[in-house]
């Protein structure tokens, strides 16, 4: 055993120095889509709780392997008039990377609270824009043991249009800038949610950056 502390600490630096910043970029990627589908079938809607599950890969500079996981994301919407919402989550993600003989597990948890304006251009289309404050912690394992953590902060600024295809498919996608510390990453998503009646719908939804890509499943319930 002790001859594998010296190459294991050394890996771990090197690693952890790559993959706390992707960490901090799936901390968000990992959580996005699941404010994805807010709309109703016949009107559009701001009240309402959704729950999803993602899988989610990123590539690292000088690891052959990607970080590869998968997560859970709650989130609500809160209307407070006929233009402004409230808006809140909380994500938890699991991923792990091979490198040079080990396996890294990674823990993420992060919660995020803001607002958002929304705004109709016609009868079958909304346009809306946020601002989202996200606060996280990264955990680095290697079999159990904790090797590395890291606490963030930051905040996520997006704007995007949501469509009404027909009575039961919406579609719609955003830009997203997300700030972390010092790491700032350009975040497209693009979603659907079809309504099995006027207060559910079933939502799948993809975001991607230069290296990292997420991809959700989930349900949302409209009040």
């Amino acid at each position: 055993m002790a001859d594998t502390i010296p190459p294991l600490r050394k890996n771990t630096e090197k690693v952890s120095s790559m993959n706390m910043k992707k960490c901090r970029q799936l901390l968000i990627a990992s959580t996005l889509i699941s404010a994805s589908a807010m709309a109703s079938a016949d009107s559009f809607s701001y009240n309402f709780l959704s729950a999803s599950i993602s899988s989610f890969s990123s590539e690292i500079d000088g690891v052959d392997d990607d970080l590869e996981g998968s997560g859970i994301q709650l989130s609500f919407s809160h209307s407070l008039d006929d233009k402004l919402a409230l808006i809140g989550g909380y994500g938890s993600a699991s991923s792990d990377i091979y490198y040079e003989g080990y396996t890294f597990d990674i823990e993420t948890d992060v919660i995020n609270f803001g607002g958002l304006y929304h705004l109709t251009l016609n009868d079958r289309t909304d346009f809306f824009a946020g601002v989202k404050l996200v606060k996280g912690s990264v955990d680095m394992n290697y079999e159990g043991e904790n090797l590395a953590s890291e606490n963030v902060s930051g905040n996520t600024i997006f704007a995007g249009v949501r469509n009404m295809a027909n009575e039961q498919l919406e579609l719609n996608g955003s830009f997203n800038r997300s700030t972390l510390e010092d790491d700032t990453n350009n975040i497209v998503a693009i979603g659907a949610s079809y309504y099995v009646n006027t207060d559910f719908s079933l939502d799948a939804g993809y975001s991607f950056d230069s290296d990292t890509s997420a991809i959700a499943f989930g349900a949302t319930k409209r009040f």
